[in-house]
């Protein structure tokens, strides 16, 4: 059966499931320590991979700046550094995708600031004509100019389009201005692989900007958004209300890994209109949606673990729920695996080995079914908007 993902523009933000402190009252004694769970989360969780990706895209800027110098023999091998340098910071940012509180969370949600969609925009659809347009505008080397350009031409997937597609064809359509006036087809292939190359170099640029943006902006030193998250400031009137805006962080894994990444391109979904839709699959240039599946994973794990810390399975541990913690723990460790020991992307499984790709999609349910039932109700926490009409 088919079902309906809410759409993305009508996400207004956490809804709580219950009574929000009105900060004139008490809120009631609990056996787990929310500020415990918040602290580490905060420091032990988001803020190292956010600043392990502004690690990884500084490398990324050196690969891309390499490449659009490199000359005759030397252009393979600098094309091939800055492919690997760019998996790398994705895969980085495949787990950060799963933190989207405060500055990295959409606007609609308490403290968000967009940065996220400056950094990766599958979540709105994936547009290489719209980067084949910039590449024949050739404008981008201009300082500020991603700042002013749409979302789908200044993301990872962007990036990824243009190191990892090398043909003598964009991606528009016939009637586009780019081919109709002729544009495009002016392009010698050369010059078409510099513009790739320079808009790469820059793309590289803004994506390393964004990510020192979003640390600066956790930091003590910088926004301190630290201190909101502790619910130590303006943006939560609880701890409550930060653990639910950490919550609807976590329910990700449901609505994109599940849902987007799995269930549209196996055909589950009713955006599939004739199943099943390969194409719809994450990363079509680079066939690493299965790793970021993986990297998801791993997200939600050191989450839930606590990445040597305190986390949610020790909260429900905390209260009495021990046997779901190891449920759950077993239920991550399983998918991992699966994904860990698959080679191939999931367009291709759909395509060759649809079964496969089935159970993969199952063990990730296995995971989200407990996350938006028992989870809940164990920890007393608000199911987020874009949730709340999800029943598969």
């Amino acid at each position: 059966m088919k079902f309906s993902l809410l759409p993305l523009v009508a996400m207004v933000g956490v809804t709580a499931a219950c009574p929000k402190s009105t900060g004139q009252e008490p809120e009631p004694e609990v056996a787990f320590s929310r500020s415990q769970l918040l602290e580490n989360l905060a420091d032990g969780v988001f803020v190292p991979t956010y600043q392990g990706f502004v690690d990884a895209s500084g490398v990324l800027v050196d690969r891309a700046r390499t490449y659009a110098a490199a000359t005759g023999d030397a252009r393979a091998a600098a094309r091939a550094d800055a492919q690997t340098a760019f998996l790398d910071a994705h895969a980085v940012w495949q787990r950060a995708d799963l933190y989207q509180v405060g500055p990295a969370a959409p606007s609609y949600r308490p403290g968000g600031q967009n940065i996220r969609d400056e950094i990766y925009s599958f979540h709105d659809g994936v547009n290489p004509c719209a980067v084949d347009q910039q590449l024949v505008a050739n404008e981008f080397g201009a300082a500020g100019y991603f700042d002013q350009r749409l979302i789908p031409t200044k993301g990872l997937d962007a990036l990824e389009y243009v190191l990892f597609y090398d043909g003598a064809d964009n991606q528009c359509p016939p009637p586009a201005t780019i081919n109709t006036s002729g544009a495009w087809a002016a392009l010698t292939p050369a010059e078409l692989g510099t513009r790739r190359e320079r808009y790469a170099e820059a793309l590289s640029q803004h994506l390393h900007t964004q990510a020192q943006r979003l640390v600066q902006a956790w930091s003590p030193e910088g926004d301190d958004f630290r201190k909101e998250f502790l619910a130590r400031g303006e943006t939560f009137s609880s701890e409550r209300d930060a653990l639910d805006a950490a919550f609807a962080a976590l329910y990700y894994l449901e609505l994109f890994t599940k849902d987007r990444k799995l269930s549209v391109p196996i055909g589950l979904h009713v955006d599939c209109a004739a199943a099943p839709c390969p194409e719809f699959a994450e990363s079509l240039w680079s066939a690493a949606s299965t790793r970021h599946i993986e990297q998801n994973l791993i997200a939600f794990r050191d989450a839930f673990s606590g990445n040597g810390g305190y986390g949610w399975s020790d909260a429900l541990v905390a209260e009495g729920a021990e046997e779901l913690a190891t449920r759950m723990t077993s239920h991550l460790d399983a998918a991992i695996a699966l994904v860990n020991a698959e080679t191939r992307s999931v367009d291709e499984l759909v395509r060759s080995d649809p079964e496969q790709a089935q159970r993969i999609y199952e063990a990730v349910k296995a995971v989200t079914d407990d996350l938006k039932s028992q989870f809940i109700t164990v920890l007393n926490l608000s199911v987020p908007d874009e949730g709340a009409g999800d029943n598969d």
